[in-house]
């Protein structure tokens, strides 16, 4: 009896306070109601806890990705794993296939393993659909459809892939996984009528759907981040992003959950997500991988590519996906060692506008001057200095004087003294809107207005605002008549001013960095002060803050619009432990381009199969020279691999 009544009273004078305490904490109530649930068009959006309350900006929303975010809570290690389990995490490709032919390991004994190391850092948000089981469910399903074959037809009858688990991109439509695009409401349960092309390609090969890499909605945003399925975390460091579009697949291959996955760019989408995770990103000269099936924002930039912690992975994922090993072995038995690289500083170490030019993106016009952050610099000088060091033919040139404006270079001219009223950028997003809602009806079959997506693409801040590139507010006053010259003649005039570097200096490829911030943490995306440098007439550079989009990544769309093979390699950390990388480019097309040449190569799926393979090898090697240097070898994401009973 006496502690009924202690306890009562207590209640009684709990519940006095309650006035008190809904004064101080309905702020911070209201806030997190916010966070969980949103009320719009009489559907429920489900919030998740690492997405910010949409109502804050700049400073506060800086501080709530310190609190939320950056702080995360890491997961302790599997202690139950044995030797065996952690080996098969490690895995490269090539390790696994050939594994899995000698078969020493059985196609779901490997995607178990994988699945228990997904279901230990599902908090880092890399795959969308974890609260889900019927995911993993399907994931193992397909395993064990190919070891039963193999018990009944052989080996040889998953070949090529011999069952690899590779994570769709978030973005791509599936038969077996809902197909949200990164969109709640309607969209979040909607599974596709019939698969993307490259995973039906997969599928068809011998591989594994590894489920859904986390994406912003429509992959229309350097942060992968969408309020159903949350923020993807780093594991490099939680305060970094994982850049965008193709975050979580970044994550996802970085944290060992998987070998290798699918990424795709339309600016960025692969190059930036592969910089910011340490990974080698692959972005193919367009068409060489279909993107049937994966909604495009421009109908001139987007492609498919792939993420991996390896060149080695990239080439032999490659040989599978395309049965191009033939093709690998002759392209790889004759690259020379001979390898010329070009080093131009403009546009992607310095950039300016000329005072008479148009300003494609937000940057500064001469004199005023942008480069990349010193941390950036001392990476890629370091870089460069290394295959000097290695016996590769370096050209340290510029591109070519114009020959129409001898105060400017080519790609000056080219891409600041344009039609009145053309922008580059910007024209050929008229045809997102239609994409978007074309893909809806075609693939999923949802009943859905333009106005009720909208609604359901959340921003934050400056720096996510996926809503607004869809918005057919922001193309109505776009020309067609600049959207036929942006696929046309603009097109042409962009492959003949980048190719006049390769002609003019004879290089086989170019190297640079890659973006001209360090690497991008929520809290300066939040508040744009992202770091890079700010000088006058090329001199007197400071460093400065600058913003996610118009000062640190705005040359990722740059060259989109023409084919060019990419790949991004990283380079180790730099002085204050920022993850740190460079990019290689190819030529776009064959030799000998010129305006009334034939062009029927742009357009041609079996020229574009082919044409990326002498530039890949090449590649291949001098990543060779870069690695042997350990300063610039790849480093490990400490969160997740090293330390007693993990990986290393």
């Amino acid at each position: 009896m006496k502690s009924i009544t202690k306890s009562t009273s207590l209640y009684i004078k709990g519940f006095g306070l309650l006035p008190i305490v809904l004064f101080f904490f309905l702020p911070q109530l209201r806030r997190l109601i916010q966070q969980s649930y949103k009320t719009n068009n009489d559907n429920l959006q489900v919030f998740h806890p690492t997405f910010p309350p949409t109502e804050l900006d700049g400073k506060d929303l800086e501080l709530w990705f310190n609190e939320h975010i950056s702080n995360h809570k890491v997961a302790l290690p599997n202690p139950s794993w044995n030797k065996h389990q952690k080996s098969m995490a490690r895995m490269s490709v090539s390790q696994f296939i050939q594994a899995r032919k000698s078969n020493t390991i059985t196609c779901l004994e490997y995607t178990d393993t994988l699945i228990d190391r997904a279901r230990q850092y599902s908090y880092q948000n890399g795959l969308m659909y974890t609260d889900n089981d019927q995911m993993f469910d399907t994931i193992r399903n397909q395993a064990k459809v190919l070891d039963e074959r193999v018990a009944k037809e052989g080996i040889e009858s998953i070949a090529p892939f011999y069952c690899l688990p590779v994570a769709a991109k978030g973005t791509m439509a599936t038969v077996d996984f809902q197909s949200s695009v990164g969109v709640g409401g309607k969209l979040h349960n909607a599974y596709a009528n019939r698969d993307a092309e490259s995973v039906a390609i997969l599928k068809q090969n011998g591989g594994v759907v590894f489920g859904k890499s986390n994406v912003p909605e429509f992959a229309a945003s350097f942060v992968s981040c969408n309020y159903s399925t949350g923020c993807t975390l780093n594991p490099y460091g939680y305060k970094y992003t994982t850049g965008g579009s193709s975050g979580g697949a970044a994550s996802l291959v970085a944290s060992y959950i998987l070998p290798i996955a699918f990424s795709e760019d339309t600016g960025g989408s692969t190059r930036h997500p592969a910089a910011q995770t340490q990974l080698f990103g692959y972005d193919p000269s367009r068409n060489r991988y279909p993107n049937a099936g994966n909604p495009g924002i421009t109908f001139l930039n987007d492609q498919v590519g792939v993420l991996a912690r390896s060149m080695e992975d990239i080439l032999n994922f490659d040989m599978a996906f395309l049965n191009l090993k033939d093709s690998h072995a002759t392209v790889k038995s004759a690259t020379p060692n001979d390898i010329r690289v070009g080093l131009p500083q403009y546009p992607f170490v310095e950039y300016w506008i000329p005072e008479e030019g148009s300003a494609v993106f937000t940057s500064p016009k001469w004199p005023q001057t942008k480069k990349v952050s010193s941390n950036i610099f001392t990476k890629y000088t370091d870089a460069v200095n290394t295959l000097r060091s290695g016996q590769v033919q370096l050209v340290e040139k510029e591109w070519p004087t114009s020959e129409t404006n001898p105060t400017m270079n080519v790609l000056e001219e080219h891409w600041h003294m344009l039609p009145n009223g053309f922008d580059p950028i910007m024209d050929p997003l008229i045809s997102f809107p239609g994409q978007a809602m074309s893909f809806i009806q075609s693939y999923l079959n949802v009943s859905i207005t333009m106005g009720e997506l909208l609604n359901e693409m959340i921003s934050l801040g400056n720096f996510h605002t996926p809503g607004p590139f869809m918005d057919p507010q922001l193309t109505k006053d776009r020309s067609e008549s600049n959207f036929r010259y942006a696929m046309g003649a603009f097109q042409m005039d962009t492959v003949l001013a980048w190719n006049s570097y390769f002609d003019e200096h004879q290089v086989d490829m170019i190297m640079t960095p890659v973006s001209f911030c360090d690497a991008v943490t929520y809290e300066c995306a939040a508040t744009d002060s992202c770091t890079l440098q700010m000088g006058s007439e090329g001199k007197d550079y400071k460093t400065v803050g600058g913003s996610l989009f118009e000062d640190c990544n705005s040359l990722f769309l740059a060259f989109k619009s023409i084919p060019i093979p990419k790949v991004v390699v990283p380079i180790g950390v730099d002085a204050d432990g920022n993850p740190s990388s460079v990019i290689f480019w190819g030529r776009s097309g064959p030799q000998g381009m010129r305006k009334g040449g034939d062009w029927s190569w742009l357009y041609d799926n079996d020229y574009a199969r082919e044409n990326d393979l002498e530039f890949l090898y090449k590649v291949n090697s001098l990543v060779d020279v870069l690695h042997k240097e350990s300063s610039l070898q790849r480093s490990l994401p400490q969160l997740v691999t090293v330390g007693e009973n993990n990986l290393y």
